[in-house]
């Protein structure tokens, strides 16, 4: 008898299904976790930080990163208080950029911080 490996069904009835063992997804847990806290999605999250760069604009990336994100209000840690002048004078672009990327009413509202060196 000749036997193949791997088993063609190895949980019967089950086709390209997840088989028993696998770890089971954790999307839809982890966003209902962050809509209990008032955070977005984790695909919202996910764009804000990895599309930083290109949804802040340069040289607004350069000089400020965002650390939080609740109830819509995003907080974005700046280096140099006149930094903060700049990102809280240009907030609408950044704002304009995020509800074409992330969707609508995602960020609603920029706070800036000063943070030490």
């Amino acid at each position: 008898m000749t036997r193949r490996w791997p088993p063609a069904d190895p949980v019967p009835g089950r086709g390209d299904g997840p088989r028993r063992g696998d770890p089971a997804p954790i999307r839809a847990p982890l966003d209902r976790l962050l809509g209990s806290l008032g955070a977005p999605s984790a695909d919202a999250l996910s764009a804000l930080f990895e599309r930083w760069s290109e949804l802040a604009g340069m040289p607004l990336a350069d000089h400020g990163e965002p650390v939080r994100l609740e109830g819509g209000v995003l907080t974005v840690a700046v280096r140099e208080p006149a930094w903060a002048t700049e990102w809280r004078y240009r907030q609408g672009e950044l704002l304009r950029r995020c509800d074409e990327a992330l969707g609508e009413g995602i960020v609603t509202r920029v706070e800036v911080r000063v943070r030490g060196r």
